[in-house]
């Protein structure tokens, strides 16, 4: 079985200077396409950004969680660890 490493990265990110370095590093692009002034998403671009998203979304909430402001790092850590577990992640 081969897996494929596909980064996340939120539209900030969206450059060719990045996605030529993801590139380089044999890494599949999974940053969101942005829109820019009077050039609007295409369908294929707003569809794509949807797929990202949605394993976008489980990664964040595991990591981007207020977890950490709460407790220790070892129980912070020991959390993300039984969260990531039991989502798959």
């Amino acid at each position: 079985m081969v897996h494929t490493l596909i980064t996340l990265l939120d539209k900030v990110y969206c450059s060719q200077k990045h996605r030529e370095a993801l590139k380089a590093r044999g890494l599949k692009n999974g940053i969101q396409d942005k829109a820019v002034k009077n050039k609007p998403l295409t369908q294929r671009q707003l569809q794509r950004n949807r797929l990202v998203t949605k394993v976008h979304y489980v990664v964040e909430r595991i990591f981007g969680s207020k977890v950490l402001r709460y407790r220790g790092l070892a129980k912070a850590h020991g959390w993300h660890m039984l969260y990531a577990a039991s989502h798959g992640v």
